[in-house]
């Protein structure tokens, strides 16, 4: 399958490059198409492995043997380099299953659902903020410069995992810059 994928990849650019590298037109259009749809199927590729790898730690997760030994396996074969060793204790708690259990508790009291009056207290939060304070010690972003920003960032890349490029945020006009400076000013 990658020998063929490879060799029609070579008998199209090799097509492509005989009648001239056309940049308009048919063949061009016929080339856009293919390149859109090879990017898109690794970028599906990329989410389909990190979807799977998820569900995997996730089942290693729920599975609950003694040792808890699947899941740091599966973890540490991600995200850890083979130099780097994960802690024994944690916050006095010795022990994988332990470390683990301090993990959970702190994610549980940090991750909160949206409920009914979540944008109430949000609300009230946001209320109790004083922007017009003169204690700060930033420089506040304003609507030109995040314009200016914007401006300077590359076009023709492609998102991220959110899904947002460039040109999204370049033609989401001034609304979007107001919202964006009113975001980065409440994060500083």
């Amino acid at each position: 399958m990658i020998l063929n994928t490879k060799l029609l990849q070579r008998a199209a650019t090799t097509f492509w490059r005989s009648i001239g590298c056309p940049r308009s037109g048919v063949v061009n259009d016929n080339r856009l198409q293919w390149k859109y749809r090879y990017k898109l199927a690794i970028k599906q590729a990329e989410k389909n492995a990190d979807q799977i790898f998820n569900e995997e730690l996730f089942e290693y997760f729920n599975a609950k043997d003694d040792s808890d030994t699947a899941f740091w396996h599966a973890y540490r074969k991600k995200y850890c380099s083979s130099s780097l060793k994960t802690t024994s204790t944690l916050n006095g708690k010795q022990g994988d299953a332990n470390v683990c259990n301090e993990f959970t508790e702190q994610f549980y009291s940090v991750f909160q659902t949206n409920g009914v009056n979540s944008d109430c207290v949000y609300e009230a939060d946001f209320s109790k903020m004083d922007f017009a304070s003169e204690e700060t010690n930033y420089t506040r972003i304003d609507i030109d410069l995040c314009r200016q920003c914007i401006g300077k960032m590359k076009l023709n890349k492609g998102p991220g995992f959110d899904d947002v490029a460039t040109e999204h945020l370049l033609y989401g006009g001034d609304e979007l810059c107001v919202h964006l400076c009113l975001l980065f000013n409440t994060m500083l």
